[in-house]
């Protein structure tokens, strides 16, 4: 927490300090309030109402210059329980950069800081608005770097540089705090001008109260435009792990992908074997992950289905498959009146136990004048676990909130 507001206030005091910066800042913000009724706070199999007032404060700031580049965006939800089920929360999530070339075009520093709420349990993948924080963890992720950006030549672009990272995580007793030591270089050339490839090779230091270990990560990348908005890129490579006191383990990493575009249809693949970040334990956990995407774009609507499938592994990880399918509809009724209807299926299977977890979320927003907003919404989740009756149970939220853009 205090790393981020750190960057929030170095990023304020930058924008009034500059007398240039007020000319050339860029922001809006909202604030909005509620009130939302949910019948299992707690989502347990004996479930708890309670009434949540709600105070959601965000802004979005941008200041670009010849030699600087800070951006903010933060979004923040107070969380009062009327009845008292649950304890007051307040839940952060923050992306902000600063980049600051010391020499143009060649030298630069950057830090940057991202603060969310991920599950405990990597293995469950992106969090929902339905899902209660109870097994979850609050994720801050800050770096900085120092990086050279020398062009080798007009089609040859390099990149060199050093990086310290840390990840810490609050709200979970098994959690494990990193920190990371880093250099890498990148090499990217653009053969035509529709054929770019490039080398990508990275070396990393990591220290725990656990273990320390050190990480070697190599890839090779192209990426071939063969029409406007339409493409395909691929990369492959390898990450070899050795723990100071532990067996070396050496993975292959990978990513692929196509993106057309039929008039208003649009049709994504993507493949992906990535190390992942396990906020439990020393090690990255290996996800391989399957996913096709289409969208259409009528005149007044749009339309998103999405399938994907994931393979979840790695050390001190419990090996997990996950199958999921989603559907979205927005649709704008009126000039001021849209509608959001959105439902989705994850199916999870371990070696010993399956939870299947079924999302649905409806929203109605209407325009008021002088930049306000309401917005009615219904979010549903229901969680049945195969082996245990205590993990199965569902979840109703009614909620209505007031927004006024600024």
């Amino acid at each position: 927490m205090q790393k981020y507001c750190f960057l929030i206030g170095l990023v304020v005091f930058i924008f009034g300090a500059s007398p240039s910066a007020r000319a050339e800042l860029n922001y809006k913000g909202t604030i909005a309030v509620g009130q939302e009724y949910n019948d299992n706070v707690n989502e347990t199999s004996h479930p708890r109402s309670d009434f949540v007032s709600l105070l959601s404060p965000a802004i979005q700031a941008e200041y670009s210059a010849s030699r600087f580049l800070a951006s903010v965006d933060y979004q923040g939800e107070l969380r009062i329980y009327d009845n008292g089920q649950r304890q007051n929360e307040m839940i952060n999530n923050l992306e902000a950069k600063l980049n600051l070339q010391l020499i143009k075009d060649l030298l630069a520093v950057e830090a940057t800081d991202s603060n969310h709420m991920v599950f405990t349990n990597a293995a469950q993948g992106q969090t929902r608005a339905a899902d209660s924080t109870a097994d979850q963890t609050n994720q801050n992720i800050s770096t900085f770097a120092a990086i050279l950006t020398p062009r080798i030549t007009d089609r040859t672009q390099a990149r060199l540089g050093v990086m310290a990272k840390e990840d810490l995580y609050s709200g979970g007793s098994d959690t494990v705090n990193k920190n990371i030591n880093a250099a890498f270089a990148d090499l990217l050339h653009e053969m035509t001008d529709r054929l770019e490839v490039g080398v990508s090779v990275r070396g990393e230091r990591q220290f725990t109260e656990q273990r320390n270990l050190n990480r070697y990560i190599a890839s090779v990348v192209g990426r071939y435009t063969y029409k406007q908005d339409c493409f395909v890129y691929g990369r492959i490579g390898a990450v070899e792990t050795i723990p100071d006191d532990a067996s070396v383990n050496l993975m292959p990493t990978w990513s692929a992908g196509l993106t057309h575009s039929f008039g208003r249809t649009a049709v994504i693949l993507e493949s992906q074997g990535d190390y992942v970040d396990n906020p439990t334990s020393v090690y990255d956990s290996f996800r391989a992950l399957y996913t096709a995407t289409v969208t259409h774009a009528f005149d007044r609507a749009k339309v998103t289905a999405n399938a994907g499938y994931s393979d979840f592994s790695g050390p001190d990880t419990q090996h997990s498959n996950d199958f999921t399918l989603s559907a979205q509809l927005e649709y704008e009724l009126t000039a001021r009146l849209a509608a959001l209807v959105s439902a989705s299926r994850v199916d999870t299977i371990t070696s010993n136990n399956s939870v299947q977890r079924v999302y649905g979320t409806a929203e109605v927003r209407y325009e008021l004048p002088k930049e306000f907003e309401l917005k009615g919404y219904y979010r549903l989740k229901l969680n049945d676990s195969y082996n245990s009756d205590s993990s199965t149970y569902h979840v109703n939220i009614v909620g209505l909130a007031l927004t006024k853009r600024f």
